[in-house]
């Protein structure tokens, strides 16, 4: 099963075996299909033929019952007249077997009691007086039933012993009159039916269909209260159901069903006695044959007709046909079969070859292999490309290593970029201490091998320290370059100490010059006093900073408002001013904390931000740490989209020291000597009104040395 060639003619055979094994299948389950419900079809014709054959026979000997009892409403017929009317009736309707005129009581002329009967007797008919021979006969069925409920009533099929001693039914019709003012019965008139008339022409029916429809159907007809009326061709399947001497059931079929453990029988002659129309698949009394059946009532007598199809007549005509179909099948198999092998054949050779010669090639791709060509086919164009692919190949593994080549030379500059760019930012002692009084903690990760994002830490003469954070726009090498323009500018304005707004505004002019490619930058920066607290900052379009308290609790700081730099030339920028007591923390960032994403592409948020740091940490360092490592937890198996960087300034105090505070030259510094005090006071638990008064005290000191001891030299400090 390796060859290409067995592997072709095995997957073509199978394929094929199952198409045509599936189309066989589906056309064998459509054939049965189709015959059931043919079958089906056919039963609902045949009882439907037959209901309304029945139905037309009953019409008739209704309509001339019907016609009988009209007169004997209007007059009252002498003996006689009775006598010939009734031998008109049976006359005209060889259907009737018998017909009776009953009057009620007190209803014939000269108070009476009639009752006449005639039924046939071979050819003749013969007349009874019903009154004389059964006196009784108003207590009959036939009789009390029309004359209690004033309709028409079909009797149950019972065995006239007394009259004409057969199997028969009875249509029994009250005939009314209006006598002495108020509506009366007058009579019943009555139509006797053989069941042997109704069996005959059931049989006459069935032979009709056999003969149009070649299709051998059995026939049940059931009374309203389910006794069985006929049951052409059904006989044989009914043995053992109890009958009386006439033949006809003394029980309803349902019953008799129930006595003899026939329990699928037994929901169909009730659903019939219901009157029910209905199509059902049965298994025959035999237990074993499977049948159809339709089922619909007679409406005029309450009556169901039931027509039966064997399962076995109707698959005659389908298995010789799948015999047929069967034989087709293997021939054809056997055709596509020596189709496929002749043909496998002829494609595979040209196929080993050109295998051959791929494998040479394989081995050695610049060597010279002589490519067979076999015609102008698929197996010809397959050839010619595996000879064009030897010529590709070899120039592509030209390319391949002028590419990695190029690739190795490239990676080996960007890691010489980020070593250099990461070389460019301040380095951090070990305790993490560039001024007295203040603990800073850094990191960067940039999203490729170089970033844009950068910061700056710088302390200065007078004990202050300068600090920015800053984000370039886009990523890679572009933004790296321009970080590090960026970078070096404010370092050098920052070493002056030069006040935030001023510093932006300077950074801010030389980024526009030049800045053909409107790249620009977001930064925050500012000048904190450790010894003091006071913290100066100005912002130009960046992340609002956390100002996390000693004992737990973060809040973003008011930023004044400021662009971007880098975009327009003479924008100003705003200083604002805050004091951090002793043990707070300052934490700067950039969006690619806050903005970080998860696999669902959920951002990390300032809430989250703001609620990581509720908990107070015991270092500038745990605080960044932290930050860092809950962004990447975050994150996950994500990538990193942008730049991370995170900067924490955490002042602290030693215990004991002595507070101090530089001012400025001038009336106008009072004020921040007063903000200042308030904050130092307030840290050291000095309540308010003694700390009023101190400042009062401070005041005069102060507008004193100013005026006297500066009043010369007012930038002095």
């Amino acid at each position: 099963m390796h060859s290409l060639a067995t592997r072709l003619i095995a997957w073509v055979l199978g394929a094929t075996l199952a198409v045509m094994l599936a189309t066989f299948y589906i056309g064998f389950i459509d054939n049965r299909e189709n015959l059931r419900r043919d079958a089906s079809e056919r039963a609902q014709y045949t009882a439907v033929a037959l209901v309304n054959d029945i139905a037309g026979l009953l019409r008739g000997v209704a309509q001339a019952t019907r016609t009988l009892g009209a007169v004997v409403g209007q007059v009252r017929l002498d003996p006689d007249q009775t006598r010939a009317m009734l031998r008109s009736l049976l006359a005209t309707d060889p259907a009737i077997y018998g017909a009776a005129i009953a009057y009620a009581p007190d209803a014939y002329p000269g108070g009476a009691d009639f009752a006449a009967y005639m039924h046939r007797v071979g050819d003749a008919f013969r007349y009874l007086d019903i009154a004389a021979q059964q006196p009784g006969f108003r207590d009959q069925p036939w009789y009390r039933e029309p004359a209690l409920s004033g309709g028409e009533h079909w009797s149950e099929p019972y065995l006239d012993r007394d009259l004409g001693g057969i199997d028969m039914v009875t249509l029994s019709i009250p005939v009314q009159a209006t006598l002495g003012g108020a509506p009366r019965l007058v009579a019943v008139v009555t139509a006797d039916i053989a069941l042997e008339v109704l069996r005959q022409r059931i049989r006459e029916k069935v032979e009709d269909l056999d003969v149009e429809r070649k299709l051998p159907v059995r026939v049940l007809l059931l009374s309203a209260e389910g006794r069985l009326i006929s049951s052409e061709r059904l006989h044989e399947q009914l043995p053992a159901l109890q009958r009386d001497s006439s033949g006809v059931f003394t029980l309803p079929l349902a019953e008799q069903a129930a006595l003899r453990g026939f329990e699928e029988l037994r929901v169909l002659a009730a659903r019939m006695a219901q009157g029910e129309t209905a199509s059902q698949v049965l298994v025959g009394l035999d237990g074993q044959t499977r049948e159809w059946m339709h089922f619909r009532p007679l409406s005029a007598t309450r009556w169901s007709v039931g027509v039966i199809v064997e399962e076995a007549s109707l698959l005659a005509d389908i298995e010789a046909a799948e015999r047929r179909e069967l034989a087709l099948l293997a021939l054809n198999l056997l055709l596509v079969t020596l189709v496929i092998v002749v043909l496998a054949r002829r494609i595979t050779g040209p196929l080993r070859a050109l295998a051959q010669a791929a494998l040479q090639i394989g081995h050695d791709p610049l060597a010279k292999v002589e490519v067979p060509r076999a015609g102008a086919d698929e197996v010809g164009a397959l050839g010619a490309a595996l000879a064009r692919m030897q010529v590709d190949l070899g120039d592509y593994l030209e390319q391949l290593k002028s590419t990695r080549d190029a690739k190795q030379l490239l990676e080996g500059e960007l890691s010489a970029a980020r070593q250099i760019q990461m070389a460019m930012l301040p380095r951090l002692p070990a305790g993490g201490s560039l001024v007295e009084g203040c603990e800073v903690a850094a990191t960067l990760v940039p999203a490729k091998a170089v970033g844009g994002d950068l910061f700056d830490l710088q302390p200065l003469a007078d004990g202050r320290l300068f600090f920015l954070v800053a984000d370039v726009s886009d990523k890679g090498a572009a933004a790296a370059l321009f970080m590090a323009k960026t970078m070096t500018v404010a370092d050098l304005l920052g070493r002056d100490g030069t006040d935030p707004a001023p510093l932006l505004e300077q950074l801010n002019g030389e980024l526009c010059r030049d800045n053909d490619a409107c790249m620009f930058v977001t930064a925050v920066c500012g000048l904190f006093d450790p010894g003091s607290g006071e913290l100066r900052y100005s912002n130009a379009g960046h992340n609002p900073p956390l100002r996390v308290a000693a004992d737990g609790g973060a809040s973003y700081l008011e930023l004044p408002p400021g662009g971007a730099l880098g975009l327009y030339d003479g924008r100003e920028y705003r200083e604002q001013r805050c004091v951090l007591a002793p043990g707070e923390t300052l934490l700067l960032y950039t969006d690619g904390v806050t903005e970080a994403n998860d696999t669902a592409l959920e951002l990390y948020g300032e809430e989250r931000l703001q609620a990581l740091l509720e908990r107070p940490r015991a270092s500038a360092a745990a605080t960044v740490a932290d930050v860092l490592a809950s962004v990447v937890a975050f994150a996950g198996t994500a990538v990193q989209a942008d730049d991370i960087t995170v900067v924490a300034l955490r002042r602290s105090a030693p215990a004991g020291t002595r507070h101090g505070y530089r001012m400025r030259g001038g009336v106008e510094a009072l004020h921040e000597v007063a903000a200042w005090l308030d904050a130092t006071l307030g840290a050291a638990g000095v309540d308010d009104a003694l700390a009023g008064e101190l400042q009062l005290v401070a005041e005069e000191v102060l507008v004193n040395v100013i005026n006297h001891a500066f009043a010369g030299a007012p930038e002095a400090s």
